[in-house]
């Protein structure tokens, strides 16, 4: 399996398949090719069009017990070997990774999947929809908790909404599509985890308090499950707690509902969901849910907040990133 990144002003570009002409099409580009259980085709790239040292390559696709460093002036080549747990067999085990290292390349190469390059390759294309150039934005994003703009800017979720809802409305949301992505076995938020039923029931006794990371990181590793975004299933997710108060304020809910309402064959579902959320509100004191129903009062700490951050000789939030739509939508 072959998987190719390029970086590109400050931009992480993914593509389906390498080609050679592609490493001098930009100066400036910097390129990641992860090599994982390849094919003899794929791993020909070693010889044409990178032309690296025969005993390099021989070192590369035969297994290595120990590490290695050697200087090829050009480029370097070295091998290092992660250790894991295995809770199952109850040992430690190694595992092999083959690096070669140019001035604007980096190839790794491995058998089976390693965690800390999943977990690179994630943050190349945790954003699927920018790397796949579905969406472009006014800033970079970066792949990280909390990040200023992804997680934290309003106007970046609220002009992602609109454009879903415009897609929606001209039924063209198969634009959004993108072929399915292997993640890293790492901590997700409960939002983006879906399990098969027939898999989920063998381990519904499993799961403890910490249902997350049960979901998303322990089950996964220690039953040797992958996972994967499908990329043709759309999900909005509606705000994260820093752009909450400023998304409640825009009717973005409202429009969806409205989507809804005018679809006949989806007339039930909405029904359902209402009754769903009439009887969470109803378990929570008869406080109503945002976005269905009217909101119950603001804890006094909160309106406070929201009194202060109003005061006009306050700096009022702008936005700081901007989505747009991007070359390959």
């Amino acid at each position: 399996m072959l998987h190719y990144f390029r970086i590109l002003d400050g931009k992480v570009e993914h593509f389906e398949e390498f080609r050679p002409e592609q490493l001098t099409e930009h100066a400036k580009a910097l390129h990641w090719i992860d090599l994982e259980d390849p094919t003899v085709k794929e791993a020909g790239i070693l010889e044409d069009p990178f032309h690296f040292h025969p005993l390099a390559i021989e070192d590369c696709l035969v297994e290595v017990h120990h590490p290695k460093l050697d200087d090829y002036d050009e480029y370097i080549f070295f091998i290092v070997h992660g250790i894991r747990f295995d809770a199952p067999t109850d040992q430690f085990i190694t595992r092999e990774l083959d690096i070669f290292l140019g001035h604007d390349y980096l190839i790794t190469h491995h058998r089976g999947p390693m965690r800390s390059i999943n977990s690179a390759r994630e943050l190349c294309g945790r954003n699927l929809l920018q790397s796949f150039g579905r969406i472009k934005t006014t800033k970079l994003l970066r792949p990280a908790c909390m990040d200023e703009f992804g997680w934290r800017d309003p106007y970046l979720a609220l002009d992602l909404h609109r454009m879903l809802i415009d897609l929606i409305e001209r039924g063209e949301t198969r634009r959004l599509h993108i072929e399915p992505c292997e993640i890293a076995l790492n901590r997700f938020s409960i939002n983006s985890i879906c399990w098969f039923g027939k898999v989920m029931a063998g381990y519904a006794h499993q799961i403890g308090t910490e249902e997350e990371e049960d979901l998303s990181l322990l089950l996964p590793i220690k039953h040797g499950l992958r996972s994967c975004f499908a990329g043709n299933t759309i999900a909005a997710h509606f705000a994260f707690i820093f752009q909450r108060q400023k998304l409640e304020t825009t009717g973005i809910l409202e429009e969806y509902r409205r989507i809804l309402r005018a679809r006949p064959d989806l007339q039930r579902l909405l029904e359902q969901t209402e009754a769903i959320a009439a009887a969470a509100a109803a378990d929570h004191g008869g406080a109503a849910l945002v976005g269905l129903y009217a909101p119950g009062p603001a804890p006094l700490r909160t309106r406070l907040k929201m009194w202060w951050r109003a005061r006009p000789w306050r700096r009022q939030w702008r936005p700081k990133a901007r989505l747009r739509t991007g070359p390959a939508l």
